[in-house]
């Protein structure tokens, strides 16, 4: 994410012109360090600047910048005062505002006065925003205020609701009703030389800034307001302002740590770790430091997180093996102190290792049996047994799972063992040191333990989105599965501030799987929650549990249909293939609804076939028993028109659902356009299906519901709307 942003001015209506006298702003919060996330949740919640106040003002460029120690606004060219617009401010609806008589009632003149308007100024229109009503409004020029003056009153409300952000925040004696993330030391306010005044946190604005906390902690007085300026000082004083200046450097500087170790490379793949470490630093010297070799005969990955993870260390690797060697990123540019900071950051990398290999050898000590049993003392969810019962369960649906995808014997074996397996590292005393090794851990003692190599990897893939093998796909489903339906048959809800079992980030990832990963794409939702639902109904206290599932995981397909670019009545009408077939073929269908809905033929035939359904409907309404109406009597058909729709319908049916079958849904959809839609037209234009003679009036409900069955087979088009226009040309 780019941390200086230009955002373009907001069109509004002006009235006259403003001064053309321009000068920049410069707003600084001096903090004590503030968290990384807090930095990037301003940088994402400040992007647009113009909704933050600046709308009202002419400007150039706006900027946002963030380090540790400050958070800094920059506004490039703003006019001498604010723009001149007019505005609509509406008050009580007419019928308060006039009486009986058409006289102004004391809500009306009061309205007025508060606006500092006559009644007589009063105008009559509809507010859309108020449902449509007629209101009284009065117009208002505004705006036309001196820039410095605006400044003094936005500058406070905009470090206000900066601090308003942040769920656990600071407070302030002297102001009570002011929160921040951390205490606030300075503030500088500057429009072009003019220092802003105002106070806040119990501090005044000024013109003065600090320099880097451990190097150049001083006062600095900044003169004039300008961003490329108020950089060349701060760097001086060691501070890099710009968040990808300070991500770029300590890539560089760690690419040049390497060099000269003559080693290969630096594990930068995670540029999360880059970003987290330019959100620590405000001037970013890396430097090399080494450990024991010893620690080199642990697993890499717990190597790595010892100094990722805890210390934000870089590991080295030298032909793709791990060296004795890391780099740490210090914030103090000094020479003076490296070998004090490298010693020191040894010993706590040292203290770490030696913690992780103590753990690793006592959890060595322990063959797969003995980890299996410990599960039966580690709770899962609430009522749902142990997490013993819960790799029973995950064998058992990874067992039905591959029985439906026709996985042969032997690679079924491997699926259940690995599923068997999947949750032995858990309770294992690396694991409960580091989490983030869950899975990891167990591929790496399944496989001390002599397990195939397949196995072990599934057991760490199953924790993915996109695993590599079938076998880390189907445990990650049924893992998922699990969670899910474990959750809502206790009665739990997800809300949209609560979900303590995760279970949205397990629809999302049972979504991923399923449509990212090609060998069990053709799995249907809605059978795998009907076998996990009785695999858990003995400790299920909820009867809804079912319908609540669907609903739950239909909201998460929505927004995955949303991120597709699948129009929403494009998603209802694939939502129920998506459910009971398979979310890849829904996708796929829908995409090619969206290459028909712009075509004349498929509008007629979207049209024909609510014809189809209404009137299904409609002999649902007067009690006639439409599932009775399967069988058509060719002898009691009369009519020309239905004669004809019958013959087309068994002329074309098997092809259209052969080419359904094989997935050639484009195919179907051409047969069914190029077929149906007139026919179906010519039927009720010359038809009577609703007739008194309940013989022919069946047989006739009859040919529809067929026609419907076979057009449902491919997606519901009943759910496609067309626009007013499009249905009334039709």
């Amino acid at each position: 994410m780019s941390t200086c942003q230009r955002v373009p001015p907001r069109k509004r209506w002006r009235a006259g012109n403003v001064s053309t006298q321009k000068k920049n702003l410069l707003l600084e919060i001096g903090c004590e360090e503030l968290p990384v996330f807090h930095q990037a949740l301003i940088r994402e919640k400040f992007a647009n600047l113009d909704e933050r106040g600046f709308s009202r003002l002419k400007h150039g460029r706006l900027m946002l910048y963030t380090t540790p120690r400050r958070i800094v606004i920059c506004a490039e060219d703003l006019a001498g005062k604010t723009d001149i617009y007019k505005e609509k401010v509406f008050g009580p609806p007419k019928n308060v505002a006039f009486d009986k008589e058409g006289k102004f009632t004391p809500a009306a003149i009061g309205f007025a006065k508060s606006r500092d308007a006559r009644a007589e100024d009063l105008k009559i229109e509809r507010n859309e925003t108020r449902g449509g009503g007629e209101y009284v409004c009065v117009e208002k020029t505004s705006g036309g205020t001196d820039t410095k003056a605006y400044l003094k009153e936005l500058l406070p409300a905009l470090i206000r609701s900066i601090g308003a952000i942040f769920e656990k925040t600071m407070r302030w004696p002297q102001e009570k009703e002011l929160s921040f993330s951390r205490p606030v030391r300075w503030i500088l306010a500057l429009y072009g030389k003019e220092i802003v005044k105002f106070r806040v946190f119990g501090l005044d604005s000024s013109n003065i800034t600090c320099g880097n906390r451990l190097a150049a902690n001083r006062k600095i007085k900044i003169k004039e307001a300008g961003i490329e300026e108020f950089k060349k000082t701060l760097a001086k004083a060691y501070v890099m302002l710009d968040q990808d200046v300070r991500e770029e450097s300590i890539m560089l500087q760690t690419q040049k740590a390497i060099e000269c170790e003559h080693t290969d490379s630096v594990d930068l793949a995670h540029r999360k770790l880059v970003a987290e470490v330019a959100g620590l630093v405000e001037w970013p010297r890396a430097v090399t430091g080494v450990f024991s070799k010893e620690y080199l005969d642990l697993p890499a990955e717990l190597v790595k997180t010892c100094m990722m993870g805890h210390e934000r260390f870089f590991p080295v690797e030298k032909n793709e093996k791990l060296e004795a060697k890391f780099i740490s990123v210090l914030n103090n540019p000094l020479k003076s102190a490296e070998k004090a900071i490298r010693k020191g950051n040894e010993s706590v990398l040292t203290a770490r290792l030696a913690d992780a290999k103590y753990f690793y050898e006592h959890d060595a000590k322990e063959d797969l049996n003995a980890r299996f049993e410990r599960l039966k003392n580690i709770t899962f969810q609430g009522k749902m047994g142990s997490m013993f019962d819960k790799s029973l369960r995950i064998k058992e649906m990874a067992s039905a799972i591959s029985s439906l995808l026709g996985v042969d014997a032997q690679a079924a074996a491997k699926i259940s063992r690995a599923a068997e397996l999947s949750k032995i590292d858990i309770g294992t005393r690396v694991v409960s040191e580091f989490p983030s090794l869950q899975g990891k851990m167990g591929r790496i003692y399944a496989k001390a333990s002599g397990e195939d190599e397949n196995t072990a990897a599934a057991i760490e893939e199953q924790y993915t989105d996109r695993p590599a093998g079938i076998a880390g796909a189907v445990i990650g489903i049924a893992d998922r599965i699990d969670n899910i339906c474990a959750f809502f048959a206790q009665g739990y809800k997800a809300t949209g501030s609560e979900d303590p079992y995760g279970a949205r980030r397990d629809a999302q990832g049972l979504i991923e799987i399923l449509m990212r990963t090609t060998q069990v794409g053709s799995l249907p939702i809605n059978g795998l929650v009907d076998r996990e639902l009785e695999l858990v109904s003995e400790k299920s206290a909820n009867k809804n549990a079912k319908s609540e599932i669907m609903s739950f995981i239909r909201q998460r397909v929505q927004t995955l249909f949303k991120e597709e670019s699948i129009e929403y009545d494009e998603s209802d009408a694939v939502m129920e293939t998506a459910l009971n077939i398979n979310l890849r073929t829904a996708v796929e269908r829908a995409k090619v609804i969206q290459q028909f809905r712009e075509r004349e033929d498929f509008k007629k035939f979207i049209i024909a076939f609510k014809r189809v359904v209404n009137i299904l409907k409609q002999a649902e309404v007067k009690r006639v028993n439409v599932s009775t109406c399967q069988r058509v009597n060719e002898e009691l058909l009369k009519e020309k028109e239905e004669k004809i729709l019958y013959e087309i319908y068994l002329k074309i049916k098997d092809d259209v659902k052969d080419k359904i079958e094989k997935n050639n849904f484009k195919e179907a959809m051409e047969k069914l356009l190029a077929n149906l839609g007139k026919p179906i037209d010519d039927l009720f234009d010359n038809v009577m299906v609703m007739t008194d003679d309940n013989d022919l009036k069946t047989n006739r409900l009859a040919i529809l519901s067929a026609i419907a069955g076979l057009f449902f087979l491919t997606a519901d088009f009943s759910k496609i709307v067309l626009s007013e226009q499009e249905a009334v040309k039709k």
